[in-house]
């Protein structure tokens, strides 16, 4: 593991482990609590939720990857969350010996207006790092012809997320429905073709893969949507004032 990315793990990994110490602190407390003071909270029933996002194995669009996430809840209302995962290719898709890593951190704040669904705000940092094969179509001298070539992306999103969870009171299981808005930096590193090919490939009609494709640093609008699965791994009651 290079420096750089030991400099960008580094800060997340302090404060997950500070709100997990937290969480302990909080739970040598609730011990002493009065057992008829004692009121079932569908949030903080499961201070710490192992969640993961189904959608991402079948991502057509990025590459699929598999990923895990912890989430801990330092307070009643507030969480902090964690997720590492890694990529590989999906069959009949344009990138081939797709591999790489994707990390992120995340903060949120939650409403507990209901008991069943939980609604949500929060902040979002994502980052990934991959590189593939993939056969493009070039036209130089009004003659195309097909050329492989390796693709290296570094991508950093910051989102605005919203959502809501269902996690009914003692139950271990959740889901949740969440969407978001923010920005992505793109860095792309195209290896195997001169800078004409790489001006010079053929996408057809499409509106996209110009985009998606792009060599080089840029800047795009991210729009997000996705669902979670989770399990509650450690259990307490809270007083709730």
């Amino acid at each position: 593991m290079n420096s750089f990315v030991v400099r960008q793990i580094k800060p997340v990994l302090f404060l997950f482990v500070f709100s997990c110490l937290g969480n302990t602190c909080f739970s040598q407390t609730d011990s002493i609590v009065k057992p008829h003071n004692i009121v079932k909270d569908s949030t903080f029933d499961f201070p710490l939720v192992i969640k993961t996002t189904p959608l991402s194995l079948v991502d057509f669009t990025n590459g699929g990857s598999v990923a895990l996430i912890a989430e801990s809840f330092p307070t009643r209302k507030i969480s902090v969350s964690m997720e590492l995962g890694t990529y590989y290719s999906l069959a009949g898709y344009g990138m081939k010996k797709l591999h790489g890593w994707r990390s992120g951190f995340e903060m949120r704040y939650y409403f507990n207006e209901n008991k069943t669904w939980d609604y949500f705000f929060g902040v979002r940092y994502f980052y990934k790092k991959i590189g593939f094969d993939v056969t493009d179509s070039v036209k130089l001298d009004s003659i195309p012809y097909a050329k492989t070539h390796l693709d290296h992306k570094e991508v950093n999103v910051i989102d605005l997320i919203f959502g809501t969870r269902n996690f009914s009171p003692g139950k271990k299981f959740e889901h949740e429905f969440y969407f978001g808005i923010g920005i992505r930096f793109k860095n792309t590193t195209t290896f195997g073709l001169t800078p004409d090919e790489v001006d010079n490939r053929v996408y057809g009609n499409s509106l996209f893969l110009p985009l998606i494709m792009q060599s080089g640093n840029s800047v795009h609008l991210d729009l997000l949507f996705g669902i979670k699965i989770g399990i509650g791994v450690k259990k307490r009651q809270r007083k709730i004032l």
